[in-house]
Formats: C-alpha cells, sequence, structure tokens
C-alpha cells in the first residue's frame, strides 16, 4: 500500500469540488486518519499520510442567542399560539440539552422523585426515512440534569398529562407512552418537522431568527451570565471539559475586570489605622534565614 500525503490532499480538493462541506471533509480526514493509524498498528504502512494533508477548516455558524426577555416573548407566544413543541422548547433552554438528545428522550429517562433527567441516547435519522437510536455524542454527553422544582417539573407534568389523554381517546393504554416527544405515530419527530414549527414560531413572536441549535447557546449564556460556575454550565451541556465550554462560550460571559480590581484593591492595600501590635512579630523582623 502506497498512499502518499499528496493524494490524500487531492481527494480533499475532489471532494470540495463535488459540492462537500468543509465540515464534511474534516470529518472524512478524522475518519481517514483513524482508519490508517490502525493500518500502522497492522503493520500495512510505516506511516499516516494524513499527517501531511491539511483538511479544510469548517466554517464557523454564527452563534446567536435570545436574552431573558426574549426567551420570555418566545416561551409566551407558543403558549397563546398553542405550539404543541411548547415543552420540548422549554425544555431545551432549561438545559441546554442537543436536539438529538431533546427527541430521543424517553419517559423512563425521568426521575420524578430527584427532579432529574437522565440523558442516555440521542436520535439519528437516516435519509429517506428510518432512525436509530445511538449513544449521547461522548461519554459526558450521558449525564443526570436536575429540573428546577417548580416551572420546569410542572411543565413536564402537564405534557405526560397531555399525552395520557390524547392515548387513551385514541383507544390505547397510557401505560404504552414511550418517547417524550412522538411524532404522531409515536416515532421520533424529526428535525424538519421541528424546524418547520419552530420558524412558524418565530414569525408569530416577532424576534430575531434564530436556529432551534441556537437555544442550546441561549441556555449557556443564561447560565454563565446569571453566575452559574463553569463547571456546572458544562456538566449541564454535556460537554467533556469545563475548558471547552470556556472555548466555545467564554467570550459570552460577562467582563467582571472592574469587580476583581475593587475587590484586590480592598484585600491587599495596607491599613494605615491597623494598630503596630496586632501585627505578627515575624512581620517586623527580618527573615533571618
Amino acid at each position: 500500500m502506497d498512499i502518499q500525503p499528496d493524494r490524500v490532499q487531492r481527494f480533499y480538493h475532489h471532494l470540495q469540488k463535488e459540492g462537500c462541506s468543509n465540515h464534511a471533509v474534516s470529518v472524512t480526514h478524522k475518519t481517514l486518519r483513524v482508519a490508517l493509524n490502525h493500518a500502522i498498528k497492522l503493520g500495512f504502512i510505516g506511516r499516516n499520510p494524513c499527517s501531511g494533508a491539511i483538511p479544510p477548516k469548517p466554517k464557523q455558524m454564527e452563534m446567536k442567542f435570545y436574552d431573558d426577555r426574549q426567551v420570555r416573548i418566545l416561551l409566551e407566544k407558543a403558549l397563546t399560539i398553542g405550539d404543541r413543541f411548547f415543552p420540548l422548547y422549554y425544555l431545551a433552554i432549561h438545559t441546554g440539552m442537543r436536539q438529538a438528545e431533546l427527541i430521543g428522550l424517553k419517559w423512563s429517562d425521568v426521575d420524578w422523585k430527584h427532579r432529574a433527567i437522565q440523558v442516555q441516547r440521542q436520535v439519528r435519522h437516516f435519509k429517506g426515512g428510518g432512525y436509530t437510536f445511538t449513544k449521547p455524542k461522548s461519554k459526558s454527553g450521558n449525564r443526570t440534569i436536575i429540573l428546577g422544582k417548580q416551572q420546569a417539573l410542572k411543565t413536564i407534568r402537564e405534557h405526560l398529562e397531555d399525552q395520557k389523554r390524547l392515548i387513551e381517546h385514541a383507544g390505547e393504554s397510557w401505560e404504552n407512552l414511550n418517547l417524550i416527544f412522538p411524532s404522531n405515530v409515536g416515532t421520533p419527530i424529526t428535525a424538519n418537522n421541528l424546524r418547520r414549527n419552530f420558524r412558524i414560531l418565530l414569525e408569530a413572536s416577532g424576534l430575531p431568527k434564530i436556529r432551534f441549535h441556537d437555544l442550546r447557546h441561549t441556555a449557556a449564556s443564561l447560565m454563565l451570565n446569571h453566575g452559574i460556575p463553569i463547571l456546572i454550565a458544562s456538566r449541564r451541556l454535556g460537554h467533556s471539559k469545563p475548558s471547552m465550554t470556556m472555548d466555545v462560550y467564554g467570550h459570552l460571559m460577562p467582563n467582571k475586570q472592574e469587580e476583581a480590581a475593587a475587590l484586590m484593591d480592598d484585600l491587599i492595600s495596607p491599613n494605615e489605622d491597623l494598630p503596630p501590635e496586632n501585627l505578627h512579630p515575624d512581620c517586623t523582623q527580618d527573615e533571618e534565614n
């Protein structure tokens, strides 16, 4: 096997000419690199040609998010127009969960006693139809998220009761309830249907246009701008490390340089009113060692 870095590079350029996005080519690069690393372990090749090839950098999507006021407008409008996805929108902002994680939630994931949701799967839809459940995006994606004891828990309970009424009206047993946010036929809702409903809600609300995924950014922004520790925010979002949360959302945190400067002023400024006898003896003597 003789694959040179320039051949890999030409392959990336070919994919781009065929219409593949930078992100798709970048994912291809990662997959190919892993496969060729395995080939090295098996002794088929001596070095990984991917190490000499440079994949295109994925284009950074502009991060948009709502503030407190805009979030309330959005949710109130969803209630006003009777949007059936109101509980999903609410949970998306309350938890910061990913879209695929929300769609994959089951009622068995809800721990009513401890007011918690266990995130342990996500939904992957296939082109042309069909879907499968997969594990969360990363190991840290499998996490427990605490729900607020008032509005969040109330929203989920009311959604459960609505589902029970619908399924019993159809002549079925509510004990067969499975997905928290199913389609009309009981399968996971598709991203296209969710986005369509979300666009209608945005039009009705008059708010600036954002993507559904930006509700996750909104959750992160609200937490970080209202004093939630970065470690807690990172765990709720399912990031592998707090440093990842800082890399993605650090610029959203309020600049508290003035507060820090004032605090340090108070902590270390000499106190001229402090009596000498209150000083530790060692503080008035030269160090001997």
